[in-house]
């Protein structure tokens, strides 16, 4: 899985010869094993590679932007989750802190109490699985 998280967009030219333009909160699924050439459209980018087998997860993504005044946000116990923050901070009672650029793994064997986060203006990508 493939989302761009800065710039002006990503054109990615799959093995058919036809073109995906990917742009801010896009995802894009494809297998490891094609040949996908990729050329931002104007400038630098920054992208997010999520590589899983897809015959062992089925993952799902979302983008999860910044919501003002929302001071936490909850995880469900039920699934795995990796957030990777884009922007912001979660703050944990635990003294946790997740800043811009950092990965939280949450499991359904983490204790209850890592399921709550503060948030500060936190904009996030979260796959669930």
């Amino acid at each position: 899985m493939l989302t761009l998280i800065e710039g002006k967009g990503l054109e990615l030219q799959k093995p058919d010869s036809s073109i995906r333009k990917l742009k801010i909160g896009d995802f894009f699924e494809f297998s490891g094993e094609e040949d996908i050439f990729a050329s931002p459209v104007q400038g630098p980018i920054r992208d997010l590679n999520f590589i899983y087998k897809k015959d062992f997860l089925k993952p799902s993504y979302s983008w999860e932007p910044s919501i003002p005044n929302l001071k936490s946000r909850q995880f469900s116990s039920e699934n795995h989750h990796l957030i990777y923050l884009i922007s912001g901070k979660l703050n944990h009672t635990t003294g946790t802190v997740a800043e811009a650029g950092d990965t939280i793994c949450i499991s359904p064997t983490t204790d209850s109490k890592y399921l709550n986060w503060k948030s500060e203006a936190a904009s996030f990508i979260r796959i669930s699985f």
